[in-house]
């Protein structure tokens, strides 16, 4: 019988865990509830936890993350222009979004500097398309698609695998 949270795999089983920067020690989570917040759990329109709030929170977001890339890239001329701009705003408001607290009741990941990471990739994305030309839409799409696929997906800049983010239980 295993707890919420655990994971058996083969015959060992694997507990998420959080690391103490400092020292560098493993730490079990106190009970599994403490667990589903050690590890980031993602938030994204398409999952749950993604309330009111978060649409609210995309929508004020949206406007200013239009302006400002517009500003970066100005002149913006053109349809495929006014699309990617349309598409770097809609992106980065979701991004922002992602930073509420859910709104199904699990814990909020805990506060990192890695989790600065994809807020970094949004202003890159501005430096990229103040650079002009069709190259600097690019790498600042790019910039973005991987800030969006970080906050959503689960993916994450902090390192979380195999000796880093789980214990093994079968010694």
């Amino acid at each position: 019988m295993h707890l919420p949270g655990e994971r058996p795999v083969g015959r060992r089983l694997l507990l998420p865990v959080s690391r103490d920067l400092l020292s560098g020690t493993a730490t079990a989570p106190a009970s599994p509830r403490q667990g589903a917040g050690a590890c980031a759990v993602p938030i994204a329109p398409w999952r749950s936890g993604w309330g009111r709030r978060h649409y609210a929170a995309t929508g004020a977001a949206l406007p200013l993350a239009w302006w400002a890339y517009a500003q970066a890239a100005a002149p913006v001329t053109g349809p495929w222009w006014v699309a990617s701009i349309a598409l770097l705003a809609t992106a980065a408001a979701i991004v922002v979004a992602t930073y509420l607290p859910r709104s199904d009741g699990l814990p909020k990941p805990p506060a990192a500097p890695c989790a600065a990471s994809p807020l970094a990739q949004l202003v890159l994305a501005g430096v990229f398309l103040s650079l002009g030309g069709v190259l600097g839409h690019v790498v600042a799409l790019l910039a973005v698609g991987a800030a969006v696929l970080q906050r959503t997906t689960g993916a994450s800049t902090c390192s979380v695998g195999p000796g880093l983010g789980e214990v093994r239980t079968d010694r």
